[in-house]
Order: structure tokens, then sequence, then C-alpha cells
């Protein structure tokens, strides 16, 4: 996968893909003001809420509040575009992903003057000939790629598209015309400048001074009129006229004068100056020089394929771009461009110290791929859709009207009212099928649903084998189809697939064996990940990272969620579409406003709260939110190192604590009473509002002067109580 070079502009990406995480151990967070994480990662809640067996009703209170603001947390922003934006003198394109940019504008990709402000269709002199040429651009290796598409480094790449360059298909060029091709025919005059060719390149005056076989010699120095009194700076030198002979001048370079004669060239460390001509007139005032000065005075030769530095240098072999330039073995000039190089093989993903100096990763979202000298540039501007909501698919029993247990599987979704199950005309956002016959997939699967006002409800029909025309997700304009399918033996194989209304998204869910006996599992076993999930004919289960669709779906980390047994997965409103631009230095871009964030929420599963019961095997494996005392809660017991006989040491009534257990991967909640407690939770569910004042590894939460407010502050522990010296008994 290629690197563009550092000369191109390097702009945050805006992701489309959550990152899925597994447990994190709090030993990396040294603050409260990191909260909410860990619990929070990425949009994906990760944790339990311990309370008291025997905990006040206040302290499941606070538990509801933190839970409450938890979820508001679990959420995934998206990029979307909902305004309009328009670019006169360049071109605006919607591509789909997987799709060539060069589609837009024919099988060749080649944009010219109709196309781009600013592009030549002219003419430049010859030898008193005029010839004519024009600017061209081709952008037919322009692709919009994402990771179910691209195996190369698809991990790296993660559940966001990017702009993949295929290098011999990004170049920018001046051709001739065929026909004016054979009037060019000076090779080897360039001594004659009525052989010398003129035209803009890449937005600046370009000349060249001779043709050769294998490329051309251009003019890599400008002409100045030296006066006396008027030095000029050139390439970083101050250049000085300082005498003027019949023959020759002296001219001062950085403070040191040297006599040059007309005709003759001398080297000033990184620069030449070749006198032209002279003038000594009788008043010195009136004297002057026409000299060229530059790199290389005789010009410079650049060959096909050379490191195209003609406005940067870079070491050896580090070039971005290439000359590409055709003279038909010296017969006449064809076409002189320049053209990314082959040479870049970075992974995406690696970081700015992995990557060589000059070359940066293939462009996401805000990127921009610019040519040499900004005169033209591709930018992936932006992702048009508008929502996308989550569906997850939950192995688990189900029972039915007689209460016995089948192997089955629960559906549900996330979303707003208008994203639902349409169940042949029954519209729900849960449901639960399992097998008609638990020995025969063939037959089929029953349904239930649940509905807001009489719970679980029967299906009156059975979802049956290839039942594509009834049975769907919506969300909004897009759907997913449920279809059950049967693959081998149908008594002891089979599958079910998602498949988008357009036919690019297969996302096939395998239940070999596992939907047999009282096994509630995807896949036969747990080892055989693999080939439990397929994405159209790649098996995709054991992948460890989330995974981007053709139509713009998502599909989480399925290893993960296939060890719980689960299949997640989001689906846009409609298929996602790529909005790329491409200008010049003479286009104009207008963009209106409109929303620019959606949301999906990741919703939290069942089963977040847990008793200190529970609750104390998971200390130190798993971030736990410890709300309660260690009176009532005998995990804040242990974590504070108390007994039941001193359980309010370190307490005080009227406060509430806030404490971090780093190594424990645990938050603690607690206070002296009930209301104490319940004040400490609902600060921290309302940490946004508390930001700089819930900081460090413990925080103590009181009300003061009749004030609804909360005061925080860093715990101190309170004075201890004096001993009576008389009796030796604590007062």
């Amino acid at each position: 996968m290629s690197k563009l070079g550092k000369t191109m502009k390097r702009i945050g990406t805006i992701g489309i893909g959550a990152v899925m995480l597994g447990a994190t151990a709090m030993g990396a967070y040294a603050s409260l003001a990191d909260y909410p994480e860990p619990f929070v990662t990425d949009g994906v809640f990760n944790g339990k809420i311990v309370v008291g067996g025997e905990a006040a009703v206040s302290d499941v209170i606070g538990a509801v509040d933190i839970a409450a603001s938890l979820q508001y947390a679990a959420k995934t922003g998206y990029e979307s575009t909902d305004g309009v934006t328009t670019v006169e003198g360049g071109q605006v394109e919607d591509l789909l992903f997987g799709q060539a940019l060069s589609v837009q504008f024919g099988t060749s990709g080649i944009l010219d003057d109709g196309d781009l402000a600013g592009f030549a269709d002219d003419q430049f002199d010859y030898n008193d000939t005029d010839v004519d040429y024009g600017e061209y651009l081709n952008i037919s290796g322009v692709t919009v790629q994402y990771n179910l598409g691209y195996a190369s480094e698809a991990e790296d790449m993660g559940a966001d598209p990017y702009l993949q360059v295929n290098e011999a298909g990004y170049e920018y060029y001046v051709a001739v015309d065929a026909a004016d091709q054979a009037s060019i025919v000076g090779v080897g005059v360039s001594d004659d400048e009525d052989y010398n060719i003129e035209f803009d390149f890449l937005g600046e005056s370009f000349e060249i001074i001779d043709i050769t076989a294998t490329g051309i010699k251009y003019k890599n120095s400008v002409t100045e009129i030296l006066t006396r009194d008027n030095p000029v700076t050139v390439a970083g030198h101050e250049i000085e006229l300082v005498n003027v002979g019949d023959t020759s001048a002296v001219i001062k370079v950085d403070g040191v004068s040297d006599v040059i004669s007309t005709g003759n060239t001398e080297t000033y460390g990184d620069i030449e100056i070749k006198v032209e001509s002279l003038f000594n007139a009788d008043d010195n005032a009136d004297d002057f020089v026409e000299a060229l000065i530059g790199e290389d005075t005789g010009g410079k030769t650049a060959n096909d394929g050379d490191d195209f530095e003609l406005f940067t240098e870079y070491d050896s072999g580090d070039a971005p771009w290439v000359w590409n330039i055709d003279t038909n073995a010296g017969a006449s000039l064809d076409r002189v461009g320049v053209q990314l190089t082959n040479a870049m093989s970075e992974v995406v993903g690696a970081t700015e110290e992995e990557l060589d100096a000059d070359y940066f990763e293939m462009v996401g979202v805000g990127g921009v791929l610019p040519f040499p000298n900004d005169y033209v540039s591709v930018t992936f501007d932006s992702l048009k859709y508008d929502d996308r909501f989550k569906v997850v698919v939950d192995a688990k029993e189900v029972k039915d009207e007689d209460n016995t247990g089948h192997p089955g599987f629960e559906i549900t979704l996330s979303g707003t009212d208008e994203q639902a199950f349409n169940l042949g005309g029954t519209q729900s956002k849960k449901i639960r099928a399992y097998l008609a016959d638990p020995t025969n997939m063939s037959n089929g699967l029953n349904v239930t649903y649940y509905d807001e006002d009489d719970g679980w409800t029967d299906l009156a029909s059975t979802l049956a084998q290839d039942n594509l025309a009834t049975w769907y997700i919506e969300n909004n304009d897009a759907k997913y189809y449920f279809n059950v399918v049967t693959i081998g033996n149908g008594a002891t194989e089979g599958n079910f697939t998602f498949v988008d209304d357009g036919g690019l998204d297969n996302i096939r869910i395998n239940a070999r064996y596992a939907l047999r006996g009282a096994t509630y599992t995807i896949g036969a076993t747990d080892e055989n990940l693999g080939t439990d999930l397929y994405y159209d004919t790649t098996a995709i289960g054991a992948r460890d990272y989330d995974l981007l669709t053709e139509y713009g779906a998502i599909i989480y980390n399925p290893e993960n969620k296939l060890d719980s047994d689960k299949v997640e997965f989001s689906i846009p409103s409609d298929q996602v579409e790529a909005h790329i631009i491409i200008t010049t230095s003479g286009s104009t871009v207008t963009t209106t406003a409109g929303d620019a964030s959606s949301y999906v929420v990741n919703q939290i599963p069942v089963g977040l709260g847990v008793l200190d019961s529970v609750g104390a095997s998971l200390v130190g494996n798993t971030n736990l939110l410890v709300v309660g005392g260690p009176c009532a809660n005998t995990v804040a017991r242990d974590l504070l190192g108390v007994t039941a006989a001193n359980c309010v040491e370190g307490f005080e009534q009227g406060v509430g604590r806030i404490k971090l257990f780093g190594t424990q991967n645990a938050v603690l909640v607690a206070g002296y009473t009930a209301e104490d407690t319940l004040l400490a939770a609902q600060t921290l569910a309302n940490y946004d509002m508390y930001a700089g004042q819930l900081v460090g590894s413990e925080v103590m939460v009181s009300l003061q002067d009749g004030s609804d407010t909360p005061v925080i502050a860093p715990y101190v522990a309170p004075a201890a109580e004096e001993e009576d010296d008389t009796t030796g008994d604590e007062a």
C-alpha cells in the first residue's frame, strides 16, 4: 500500500468505525479526569456496577443514575454531510466503496481544460511555428477502498474508508497534439532560442531548451537585469552589480566580489551566474548587466523516470514523484509530465516514527492528495449518509408458548422508531427466532417478537427458507433482508443471512450443529470461529478487528463477539458514498453548512448491575463501579481494607467519596450515610459538568451553605478521634 510524500498535506482523518475493545485495565489511567474511560472506550461500555445485597434504596438510585450517564456516553459518532459542496472550475463526485474515480469520466480517467479551471488548451511558438498543446490529469488509479475489499492491510484500515492510489494512474502532464508532434525537430540546437519551448507547467512558467532521446533539458535559472545600488536576491543569495567594463563586470555575491566576462559563468556555492550581455554607459548610474542566475545556467537535464525535484529537493531515491517524459526517442516532443512513484510501500496505520520522513499513509476522510506546487488536488471531502443503527445477534435459549426451551437467537436493533424489523407487516425492534424442529433446521424458524404493549408475542407464520420478500430489517431507505438458508445436511447444518437490498452485503451466520439439543452457541466449537461467520464467500469469524463492508455496514470485531456467541453489526440508512473533490489553483470551493454528526447508541447489555457477592470475584479482572460504603458493600470493604467493625473509618458525615483503585480496575462511590453516597453517585453521573474538578485519585463531595451544587475537593482523611488517657477507650 502506497505512502504519499510529505509534500502532500496531512489532514486529520475522521473515521466511521469504532474500535471495539475488550477489558481495559485501569492501571493505565492515573486520574479520575479520564472518566468515563475505561468504562466507556470508543463508545463501547465495558464493566459492571456493584451494589451491596443489603444496600439502601438510595444506593440503587445512585447506581441507576451512573448507568444512565454511561449509556449516554456509550455511543459512536459518525461523520455525515447534509450540506452541499459546489466547485466552480473543478469536479465534485460521489463514489461507492470499491469504485474507481475514473468511472465518472469515462474509462480513461483523463481530465482536461473542459473539466478543470486554468488547464491550458493553447499554443506555443517553436521556430516560428504554432504548436497546439494541452494540460491533462490522469486519475484512473484513484479508488475508494475498504478493508473487506482489500486484503493486504485490512487490519490496519479498520472500519474506515481510504483513497487508494495506483501510482501509474495518478499523473499530470502537458501533451503536444498528435498532429503537431512532428513539427518539433530541433534536437541539439539549444543555443538557438528559436527552438526553445515555453509553456506553463504545474502553474509555473517552464522552458525546454533541448530534447534528447530519453528526456529534456530545461532552463533552470532566471534572467535578472542588474543595476548599480539595486541588489537582487535569488535562491537566498544577495547579488549586486559593482562595476561594468567593456567586456566584463564586477558582481558581488553575498558580500564577495568577482569579475565575470561576457559569456562566461562563475559558480558561487549552489548557484551559477552567467553574464549574457552588459552596457557600460558614460554615466555609471545607467550601467546594467543582463545575467542568467540559477542552479545550472546551462540547463538541467530531466530523463524519463528521474526524481521530480522541480520545486523541492529530496534525498536520492526518496522523491514521491518522477518525471514521465516521452520524446519519441528524441525525434519529437510528445509529452512532459509528473507521476506518483511506485517506490512507496509503507502500511496504513503506521505511526509517524515508523514511517520514512518523506511519506505517510494513504488518506482517509478529510485527506488531500495534491500534486507538486499544489497546482491540482484530489480531496476525500466527506462521507454521505444520514445515520446508522446497530444489530446484535445473540445465541440463547428461547422458550416457546409451552415454556419449552429451544436453541435459538435473540436479534435486537438499536436506533430510532423508524428503524425496525418488518416481519411481513408486523414491526418490532426485537425478535427471538428458534428452531421449529430442534432436530432439523430445514423446517425453518419460529419467531416471537417484542411488542411494547403485549410483551413477547408469537408470530403466526414460521420464518421458512428463502423468505426474502417479506422479512427484512428496515433503516429508512436501506433494507437488509433476513433469510434462512440450508447448507449441506439440513438436519445438522444451516445458516441464516442478512443481505442488503442492493445485493452487495451478504453477512452469513453459520449455525452448524449448534442449533441442536441444549447448545446455545454460534458454530460447532469455540475453536472453529473462522467459518462461523462469512462476508459473501469470505470467512471472517477469526478476524479480531472491525470490518467495513461495500455497502458501508460495520461488522464489529467478529472473533471477540463470537467468543460470547454474538454477532454485531451496524447498518447505514443508505449505501455510504465517498464525497470526492478535484480542484486546481483556479477552482473555488463553496460548502453550505449541514448537520455533520450522527450517532449510533451502543446499547449496554443486560447484566450491567451485580451484587457484591458476585462482584467480589471480579475485582482486578473487570472494570468495576462500586456503589455504597463498606458498611453496606463487601467489595467496598475489601477495596478499602477495613472490616465490618471499623467500616466507617475514613468517612465523615455529610461527605461522599469518589476513589480510584487503578490496580484493581475499580472506582468506589461511597459516603458516610446513604444520602452522602447518593450525592457522590450523582456527581460522578454528571462528570461532564465537573470537568477539571474530578481529578487525581480521589475527591470528596459535599454540600455547603444550603446550596444544591456539590463542592468537590481533593480527599482529606478526617481527623482521628483522641483517646482518653484515663480509660484507654476511644472517646
